[in-house]
């Protein structure tokens, strides 16, 4: 067990401690997921920050919402989907080509994380 994973134990046992009597169903859910809301520990340091980040889920609503507001409205339920569809697919495409940042000094330990899973 890493010591950052030790630290986010600890400081589990802290939160659980200070507001399982006010939200006792909130931290008994997480409690039970524990393990996939830590799941970006497993990872080497330099891309845990990329894993666990919302910014390109939030920046996707962002760009949909920008595009949709010059548009006015969208006539119906179809027509929504195939908008956010196409938003999405050229999205994809642009951000395919991006080097995600720490992912080249974590290249190596990557790679042996998934030869060790898959062979």
């Amino acid at each position: 067990m890493t010591s950052n994973k030790k630290e986010a134990l600890k400081g589990f046992e802290i939160f659980k401690k200070k507001w399982s009597s006010k939200y006792p169903n909130v931290v008994k859910s997480w409690e039970r997921e524990l393990y996939k809301l830590l799941a970006f520990l497993k990872y080497p340091e330099p891309i845990q920050r990329v894993v666990y980040t919302t910014n390109l889920i939030e920046r996707t609503i962002k760009e949909i919402r920008r595009r949709v507001k010059v548009i006015g409205a969208l006539p119906s339920v179809k027509s929504v989907e195939k908008f956010v569809y196409l938003r999405v697919a050229m999205l994809n495409d642009r951000w395919s080509n991006r080097i995600v940042n720490g992912f080249l000094e974590a290249r190596e330990e990557i790679r042996e994380m998934f030869l060790g899973r898959y062979s």
